[in-house]
This record gives C-alpha cells, structure tokens and sequence, in this order.
C-alpha cells in the first residue's frame, strides 16, 4: 500500500493519486508543514551537499572551499616555528615583540 499525503485534497488530486498508484493508494490528510518537514528529512543530507560543494564542484578556481592556499600556510608555519623558537630562547623579548606588533596592528585599524 501506498500513502500519498496531500495538503490540499481536491477532486482532481485524488483521482490523479488512484489513477497514479491504482487500489494500493491510501490518501491522507495532512499539512503544509508536515510534507515540508518530511522532505527535509528525507532528503537533508543530499541537498546539503548539493548547496556545500556544488561551486566546488562545478568550478574550483572560485570557489571558497580551500580556505587556505599552500603558501600562506607555508607563511603561518613558518611565523609560529619563528615564535616557538624565540620563546625557547629570547622569552621576554619575543613577548614584546608580538605585543608591539599587535599594537601596530590595532592602532592601524
């Protein structure tokens, strides 16, 4: 047996599901919301990766995907191997050389 839930039942639905599925339709009456609300939940994960990775799919070069691109995770490697190693060995220095740069950086903004 087959359930067809319908939101609206007219006459023209009705025979259109009987003419549809034959004597193995069960309609049922239900709202709006509830047929949204299921749709969703059938089909959440399919349309969710639709909407994530279709640009990325579609046309790499634009799109946001990668966040990072080699080089500047080569240059945030680089600046933090920097930064453990003057904290290792120039502690107190090091300190403030990053809080001046984060001065010069806000006072820029």
């Amino acid at each position: 047996i087959i359930t067809v839930a319908i939101a609206n039942p007219d006459p023209d639905t009705i025979l259109k599901a009987n003419r549809l599925y034959g004597s193995n339709c069960r309609i049922v009456l239900t709202t709006r919301f509830d047929i949204h609300w299921a749709l969703q939940n059938i089909f959440e994960d399919h349309f969710t990766k639709i909407a994530l990775d279709a640009l990325s799919d579609a046309d790499p070069r634009n799109s946001a995907k990668p966040t990072f691109v080699p080089s500047q995770l080569a240059a945030f490697t680089t600046l933090l191997v920097i930064f453990c190693i003057g904290l290792f060995f120039l502690p107190m220095e090091t300190l403030i050389a990053v809080n001046m740069l984060m001065g010069i950086f806000f006072l820029g903004n």
